[in-house]
């Protein structure tokens, strides 16, 4: 450092300035790089997960129902989440995808349906769906004033957790209703 600023003190006022102009523009277009090459960096994770999770509506196609559901809880949650929003694409729905997987406050993704804006909560479960999850995210539809929500998971649903949970604002999938959402048909 006391290299750069002794030869610096050796050059005159003139380049001085030329010096300390060249610095600005090089930390400047480093921070463009960092800012935007970041955000690239980001959407290049979401167009790979996003053909991944098309790999994946292909491979589960001709699975049996339990087989399927045991592929899907073992795949990558983001492409969990874009395999679901691919998913409603084919079905001719318009999809909102976000532009972050983290930090999207309990929405992994939106649709418009029948002109109604239609929120997407996406969880892998091994076991029961968390009546904690259902509580929080009915809350984030009534919130958002969204149409309604689908909470789309993995799991199991108890029948009681159907009746509590079902309504005009919030409808569960899961099991065979999830797998019917992944198949082809319309």
């Amino acid at each position: 450092m006391h290299i750069l600023l002794d030869a610096i003190g050796s050059i005159d006022t003139l380049d001085k300035r030329s010096v300390f102009m060249l610095l600005l523009v090089l930390l400047f277009s480093l921070f463009l790089m960092l800012r935007f090459g970041l955000r690239n960096r980001v959407r290049w994770k979401q167009v790979r997960n996003i053909r991944t999770a098309a790999n994946v509506l292909e491979r589960i196609q001709n699975l049996p129902a339990p087989a399927a559901l045991s592929y899907l809880r073992k795949i990558d949650p983001f492409v969990f989440e874009e395999l679901l929003l691919t998913a409603f694409e084919r079905k001719g729905n318009r999809v909102i995808r976000n532009q972050r997987y983290t930090g999207d406050g309990g929405i992994d993704g939106r649709i418009m349906e029948s002109g109604k804006l239609i929120l997407i909560q996406a969880k892998r479960y091994k076991s029961y769906v968390s009546k904690q999850h259902l509580t929080t995210f009915l809350a984030l539809i009534r919130k958002t004033g969204a149409s309604r929500g689908y909470f789309i998971h993995t799991g199991k649903t108890g029948v009681s957790t159907i009746k509590e949970f079902s309504s005009d604002k919030l409808t569960i999938i899961s099991g065979q209703k999830l797998i019917d959402l992944l198949r082809d048909e319309k």
